[in-house]
């Protein structure tokens, strides 16, 4: 029991330390817009991470080659949520 415990407070730890990071880069950038997508699951599988990083791969790489865009990405994966929720 000890040892499980351990292992999610260095695992809370760890989520914190992402947290605090992203906000940091998030904060010394100045970004013009803010976005957030969410995934039809009639049309894809969101449960399928490497599905959807690959289609959302081409579709930046697009925008970035013709529009040169730059961009920060954090994703929420549904696995993550539903952990948290029960």
């Amino acid at each position: 029991m000890e040892s499980a415990r351990k292992k999610g407070e260095v695992q809370n730890d760890s989520i914190k330390r992402a947290i605090d990071k992203a906000f940091e880069i998030g904060c010394s950038n100045d970004f013009q817009y803010f976005i957030t997508l969410t995934l039809d699951q009639t049309k894809i599988d969101c449960y399928n991470t490497e599905l959807i990083y690959a289609k959302l791969r081409t579709f930046l790489n697009n925008a970035v080659k013709r529009k040169n865009l730059k961009y920060l990405i954090f994703p929420v994966l549904p696995t993550l949520l539903k952990t948290r929720a029960v």
